[in-house]
Parts: structure tokens; C-alpha cells; sequence
């Protein structure tokens, strides 16, 4: 969070102590910052209501762009400040790095992450396309492995700052739905551009004309 209050205006808490010793005084790791009251959007059901949609989703736009101009060397997450005032980073949780191009994420992207469902939790899902889901997935980890850099319209760094669960259910209204801050940093890193852009949980992203009933 230091990161983005340095580099951008977008509202965030403001963070007063750090822990990272599990064997502090107080018997683990913690961190203090400011409590930022208001309306998430786990409390407003995860909707917008219509006559906020056009502020709301124009506020994420102006947010997403804020970060996409963040930019640092390697793909990978920001673990500290060096005394030049460059940023240090470290590895992606279960993927490693960081990387110093974007097709070495996504070469290790395809090895390393499965698929978020079980065989039987995909059948309950989604029926007889289970089957044919289960085999574009893994086509399509494949195919990313193979044609990682011929996909890619940037390659090189420096890579913008992505969220990692961005949405208006990480974002904080007040009654009128002005922002007063963005919330759950923890899962930020440096990504390729090709997803830095996130697509936020209120849209959908498949049309349900087009989706699995």
C-alpha cells in the first residue's frame, strides 16, 4: 500500500505498523492501519444499483488506469522499499519468480495452476459440458505453454501494478456511493498487461445468452 499511496491518488488505508516477525511480542505477525468506514460490496450484495452504475463503474475505470501506469522491472510482488527508493520484489505465491519477461509467467502459469474444480465438482456445475470443459482446459494450458511470447503484445518490462481480486466488492462507498477507498492489497503484484486490466466481479464477463445454463 505504500507503493500506491507514493505512485497514485487512489484512496487506501493508511498503514501505521508492520510485523512481519511471527515470533514478535505479541506471538505473531500483524499490521495496524486506519479503519476506512463504509459500504463494500459484500454489504450491498454485490450489485450496483442503476442510478449508480455509470459512477460506479466509472470510478473502477479511472482506478484500473491509475494502477495500469504503476510500473515496475519484473512481474512479481512488491516485498519492500531499497534506500534508493527503487522498489524490491519477490515471488507470486505458487507460481515463483519474479519474472523478468511475460512469457516466463506464463509459461510457469500453465505448469503450475489447476483448474479451480474437481471432475465431480464440475459435473455439478456444469452438467454434460463437463467433460469438454475439462479438455479445453487443459488445451488451453498447452497451448499458452507453446505460443507464450507469439500471444504477448509486450514482452518486456516494466509491468503495470494488477490488483488481484479488484472489484467493487474490494472498494468502499459511502451512502451516496463516492469512494472513500480501496481495500485487500494483499494479493497485488507486478503482472503482464495482458492481465493487469481486471475485469471487476459486478460485470459479468460471459453473456448469459452465451454462458452454461
Amino acid at each position: 500500500m505504500q507503493l500506491i499511496q507514493r505512485e497514485t491518488n487512489i484512496p487506501v488505508p493508511h498503514v501505521r505498523m508492520v510485523e512481519s516477525d511471527p515470533n514478535s511480542p505479541v506471538g505473531a505477525s500483524f499490521m495496524l492501519m486506519d479503519c476506512l468506514r463504509g459500504n463494500v460490496g459484500m454489504d450491498l450484495s454485490m450489485a450496483l444499483p442503476s442510478e449508480h452504475k455509470l459512477g460506479g463503474f466509472s470510478t473502477m475505470v479511472k482506478i484500473q488506469i491509475k494502477m495500469f501506469n504503476i510500473r515496475l522491472p519484473k512481474i512479481g510482488k512488491t516485498t519492500g522499499i531499497n534506500d534508493d527508493g527503487s522498489y524490491r520484489q519477490g515471488p507470486i505465491p505458487g507460481l515463483g519468480g519474479p519474472f523478468n519477461t511475460a512469457a516466463e509467467f506464463f509459461r510457469a502459469w500453465s505448469t503450475k495452476v489447476e483448474f479451480g474444480l474437481s471432475h465431480d465438482q464440475l459435473k455439478d456445475a456444469a452438467g454434460s459440458f463437463a467433460d469438454e470443459l475439462l479438455i479445453s482446459g487443459l488445451a488451453f494450458k498447452a497451448l499458452m505453454n507453446d505460443m507464450a511470447e507469439e500471444l504477448l503484445t509486450s514482452n518486456e518490462g516494466p509491468f503495470p501494478l494488477c490488483h488481484g481480486d479488484f472489484g467493487h466488492n474490494n472498494m468502499i462507498f459511502d451512502d451516496n456511493y463516492r469512494l472513500l477507498g480501496v481495500i485487500d492489497w494483499e494479493g497485488a503484484f507486478a503482472a503482464p498487461c495482458e492481465i493487469s486490466g481486471e475485469f471487476p466481479l459486478t460485470l459479468s464477463v460471459v453473456p448469459p445468452a452465451m454462458d452454461v445454463p
